[in-house]
């Protein structure tokens, strides 16, 4: 902090950028064995040093992991994350008493973010961080209320070095994490036919898990106000809601980098991002994606 004539303080951020350069190990035969290893941060910031190779023997499961999973939500506007959790401690605390009624007297296992002061009373609380773990696979039910979001000066810099965006961190740290640790529970069983009941805060969450989601209406989405300054979108005379720019050229980028125009792709990109979209932002992404989707086939 710097004091100026006025009596003011002035504020000054140094961020610092530090990794490691995999390029001095092309010559050495390494293999990387991970579960949705190209939407890591470390293959997409080097992608020519990888090929991928295929491995015999591996387990299969009987049933499709998103089929056995059922995933319930608790906010179809809004995307989690700390500014969130620290301007709405009342309604985060009604998500927190929900689950503790729901949840009493079983068996499961939760994650939060370490700085939460709110906590569930009862379930066995591990890190969202949960790759490796494997004594909860007899576990029926998961609470995740974790989030781990970029922040805009880390998400700049990222993709300054190394042509990573935002919402490709997002993807990899936060629903990666999120399914890595749902993975903890009785769907690690791949010859279980079980199916594991998962709570999540937000929409896209439940989404990057399964189509098989439910709304839990607790009043998280009530009195909601966009947050000032966010460009809004618009309507024509025919009250038609069109996207502003920002997410136009948001999806101009998409587009662009997905030739292919795969479905499971922009499902992902339309759960990332710093913000979440609104309903009928969603809609007019969806719209956008079926025309190209029709020119594609024409």
């Amino acid at each position: 902090m710097s004091g100026d004539s006025g009596g003011q303080s002035k504020k000054e951020q140094l961020n610092i950028t530090a990794w490691k350069d995999l390029s001095k190990y092309k010559d050495v035969s390494i293999t990387f064995l991970g579960a949705n290893f190209e939407k890591s941060l470390i293959y997409k910031g080097n992608k020519e040093l990888f090929e991928s190779t295929a491995l015999e023997g591996l387990l299969t499961r009987k049933t499709e992991l998103k089929n056995r999973l059922k995933v319930y939500y608790f906010s179809k506007n809004h995307k989690l994350s700390k500014t969130w959790k620290t301007n709405n401690p009342d309604k985060v605390q009604k998500i927190y008493s929900f689950i503790d009624e729901k949840l009493e007297g079983q068996d499961f296992y939760w994650t939060k973010n370490k700085s939460d002061s709110q906590s569930l009373k009862n379930g066995t609380e591990i890190s969202p961080d949960a790759r490796g773990f494997n004594q909860y696979q007899h576990l029926l039910t998961c609470v995740w209320l974790a989030c781990m979001r970029p922040s805009e000066t880390e998400a700049k810099q990222c993709e300054l070095f190394f042509g990573i965006d935002g919402e490709a961190i997002h993807v990899a740290r936060e629903y990666e994490s999120l399914h890595q640790f749902v993975l903890r529970g009785i769907s690690r069983d791949f010859d279980s036919t079980e199916t594991q009941t998962v709570y999540v805060f937000d929409e896209w969450q439940a989404r990057y898990l399964t189509d098989n989601i439910e709304y839990i209406d607790i009043g998280i989405d009530d009195d909601e106000q966009r947050p000032r300054g966010r460009p809004q979108g618009s309507k024509n005379k025919q009250k038609r809601f069109t996207l502003d720019d920002k997410h136009a050229k948001r999806f101009r980028r998409w587009k662009s980098g997905n030739p292919g125009l795969e479905l499971e792709a922009f499902k992902v990109f339309l759960a990332s991002g710093n913000t979440a979209l609104s309903p009928e932002e969603q809609e007019a992404m969806w719209n956008k994606y079926k025309k190209e989707v029709q020119k594609s086939k024409k």
